[in-house]
């Protein structure tokens, strides 16, 4: 069934994101009863929808699992032919005073008597995941694909049961066009959350490079004098096509206490390991090496200028 939540701008971020996370879970806490026996613990299904985004920023919400678990799309009044929002509104006021619960009822008969819908759900996702997710796709594309699928599939058939008045098509349609505009509104298709941890490193070394970074010549530096706080060296060197470039040379505890600081540590060094922006060295961890810096080996993160690239 379709829960609408509203008005939940007003709620605690923390109890927002707890449940975001309930919902999708569809399980509620287990509690204790008075004799100290466990309760019944109450289970449901539902899609949960929203008509605004809620505080990215929020301190306590991990934005991007969240969105995950509740997908959104803004209710624009192109999706649903009608003028304006207010006008949106006195339609479902209206419909929902007519009908509720009995189409329910009659899609879950007649869903009923279909001897291989499981099979043809497998099929046809299947096959609309060759048609619209390309190569690239990560598996956050591929769940929330699910998700808008399954919406489409369900409202195909209630359509094929005479529930609701429309054609053929446009239940489905309609889904792939809110998926396609999900994708849009996170960036494109790929893993966004490491997206934003390359432009959290990003961000961070195009604001504070020539001042956080003493500069350093053959390994060495200039001089002695380095006012302000000091996140690492930066040295100028010529890459394998003759361009010039600067590699930086970060502290491990400065990198993971301030310029990643959010983020799974293993997770976004072995990313930018593969990605060719972190140069390892060859000892066991696999993604610190061990420069001379002034005569002396220091431990620390060598990140290159392919981390500015797009």
């Amino acid at each position: 069934m379709l829960l609408i939540l509203d008005e939940i701008g007003l709620m605690d971020s923390k109890k927002i994101g707890d449940a975001i996370y309930m919902l999708a879970n569809g399980m509620g806490k287990t509690r204790a009863n008075i004799h100290g026996a466990a309760r019944k613990t109450q289970i449901w299904r539902v899609l949960a929808a929203r008509a605004f985004s809620f505080a990215e920023t929020a301190p306590h919400c991990n934005y991007i699992s969240h969105t995950l678990r509740k997908v959104a799309k803004p209710l624009m009044p192109v999706r649903h032919a009608l003028p304006n929002y207010n006008a949106l509104t006195n339609h479902l006021k209206e419909a929902t005073g007519r009908y509720y619960g009995s189409p329910m009822l009659t899609f879950i008969e007649s869903l009923m008597e279909e001897d291989a819908i499981k099979r043809q759900f497998d099929i046809e996702l299947e096959k609309a995941k060759e048609d619209h997710l390309p190569v690239g796709a990560e598996g956050q594309d591929y769940r929330v694909f699910d998700i808008f699928f399954t919406f489409g599939f369900a409202g195909e058939l209630a359509t094929k049961y005479g529930i609701t008045g429309g054609q053929i098509g446009e239940a489905m349609n309609a889904a792939l066009r809110c998926f396609n505009d999900w994708i849009k509104d996170k960036g494109g298709f790929g893993n966004q959350e490491e997206k934003q941890w390359l432009a959290q490193i990003r961000s961070y070394l195009e604001t504070y490079a020539h001042i956080r970074f003493q500069r350093i010549a053959n390994h060495k530096t200039f001089d002695n004098t380095f006012f302000g706080e000091r996140a690492g060296y930066v040295e100028s060197r010529t890459d394998t096509d003759g361009i010039l470039e600067d590699v930086y040379y970060i502290f491990p505890e400065y990198f993971k206490n301030i310029i990643a600081k959010g983020i799974p540590l293993k997770a976004v060094t072995r990313l930018l390991v593969n990605f060719g922006i972190m140069e390892p060295g060859n000892d066991k961890d696999r993604v610190t090496a061990y420069p001379y810096i002034n005569g002396k080996r220091q431990r620390m993160y060598v990140i290159n200028s392919k981390i500015f690239e797009a």
